[in-house]
Parts: structure tokens; sequence; C-alpha cells
């Protein structure tokens, strides 16, 4: 099995960030997010750099862990290997646990293999977070057995990782739905649209796109960027664009979600619709 290093990290997020807390203190880490390209049967290996600012020793542990999307964007930390497209078996971190003296700053290991046999992409997370805090994290069970991993989150960091295989990546998404949702502000008509984008490739993708409205001449009167937002495969994601709303002129309307995701690949939805004002 041949091993590259860390460079053919094809995305990552260069940033040290610091979260405050009342209980533990203060640790930094070089990055939340990396995407990786393995082909089958490789292993790759980089780093990640913990550093503790607080004026406390802090005895860090990490945890390989699983995770999925809701259709609100909301991010659950499951138990490893609780998803067929699991990861964090093929995850290794060298030291799984170290003390960091105030001020110090340490870097530990990973190793991602990515098994033969598989296509599209895997995906997984590490949980860094206090010794102390594991004991009192609850149980995800009435068994007690289990570690209560989303709550463990709210005391350390969450790093995602996503590893693609090269030649069996598929790109494919498809618009669901574009619905609008009327409601009464003051003396006006106000329309809020929510799109509803489904991942229907093998791939995490990261659509953005735009939302236009045009009145019964064609004519284009608003148009609205859809925040750029990620998708797991087989997921979707429900957005309200826009979040402050529109008056629509009286007559026939036409509203058009226009979606791009991977490369160049396009999807499109449209609605018509009737306003009158009262």
């Amino acid at each position: 099995m041949s091993k590259k290093k860390a460079g053919i990290i094809i995305f990552t997020l260069l940033f040290v960030s610091l979260v405050f807390s009342q209980t533990w203190g203060t640790i930094g880490v070089s990055t939340l997010g990396v995407w990786v390209t393995i082909p089958a049967g490789e292993t790759i290996t980089g780093t990640l750099t913990f550093t503790n600012f607080h004026e406390q020793e802090t005895n860090l542990v990490i945890k390989i862990c699983d995770w999925k999307q809701l259709k609100n964007g909301e991010n659950l930390l499951m138990e490893a290997n609780s998803s067929d497209k699991s990861l964090a078996p093929y995850i290794k971190v060298t030291p799984e646990k170290a003390p960091l003296s105030p001020g110090e700053s340490r870097k530990f290991r990973y190793e991602i293999t990515m098994p033969r046999g598989i296509t599209g992409a895997l995906w997984g997370a590490m949980l860094a977070v206090p010794e102390r805090r594991v004991a009192g994290a609850g149980s995800n069970n009435s068994s007690g057995n289990e570690i209560n991993l989303n709550e463990l989150a709210k005391y350390g960091f969450t790093v995602k990782i996503w590893a693609l295989e090269p030649s069996s990546t598929l790109p494919a998404g498809e618009i669901l739905s574009l619905e609008a949702q009327k409601s009464e502000e003051g003396t006006k008509a106000l329309y809020r649209f929510r799109v509803d984008f489904a991942n229907r490739g093998n791939v995490p993708l990261r659509p953005e796109g735009t939302l236009n409205i045009f009145d019964a001449y064609e004519e284009r009167i608003a148009s609205y960027n859809v925040d750029r937002f990620g998708v797991l495969p087989g997921s979707n994601r429900v957005l309200s664009v826009p979040d402050s709303g529109v008056s629509l002129p009286d007559g026939k309307v036409k509203a058009e979600a226009v979606i791009k995701y991977g490369s160049n690949n396009i999807t499109r939805k449209q609605i018509i619709l009737h306003h009158e004002e009262e």
C-alpha cells in the first residue's frame, strides 16, 4: 500500500479558530475541515495542531466518530461506523491523548486509508475534547454505555474529514421543490421562498445559486443569492431565500431557482404565482 503526504489535500480551511468557554478555557485548532482525494487502496498522512491558551494544563483526547446532516443544516455526531459511508474505521490519530501545558502547541498526526472497492466519498470526524469532560458527557441510550457525543462536542472541536475516491466520483443534484410562503406584514403581502435541494450523487456537494423573480412581461424584478451550503450524498437541504421577504406586483409572477453544483452542473426549478393585492 503506497502512502502520500498531505500535499494531495485539495481543500482545507486554513485558519486558527478560538473558542472561549467559562468551563474549560480556550483551545486553538489549525483547521476545522479537511477534504482529501485518495485513490482506492492508498493512504495519506497529515497533521492537526492544537494549542492550549488556558492558564491550566489540559489533557486533550481525540475521538473518531461519524456525523450526519439534517435538512435544516444541523449536524449530529454518531458513534464510529454508524453509517454505510463511514470514514471512521479508516482514520488513525497519533497520539490519541496528550497533555497540553499553558501556551503549548502540539501536532497530532492523522492517517487516512481509502479501502479497496469503495466508490465516491466517505466522511467522518475527529472530536477533540478535554479528558475530564468525557466522563460527564452522559449517555446516548438507556444502557448508559455510550457517550453522548453531541453533548461532549459542546466542550471541544469537531474536525470534519471528507475522503474522495477520484476515479469513481459522480456529482449529481436536483431541486426537489421551490415553494413560496405568503405572509401579511402591515399593509403588504410578502413572499418568502424555500428551495429544497437533493444530492443525488456519491460525493459531498457545496452548491450555490440565485433566486430570480420575473413579472408578467418576463422582466426580472428581483434577484437573490442563495448562500453556499454543504449537502452530503443521499441527503437534501431546505433553504429559505430570501429571509427578508419580497413584495410582488399584481398579476402573474414567475420565480426561478438556479443552483450550480460540482464543476459546471446546473439544476433549475420554476413556479408561477398569481398575486393580487387585496
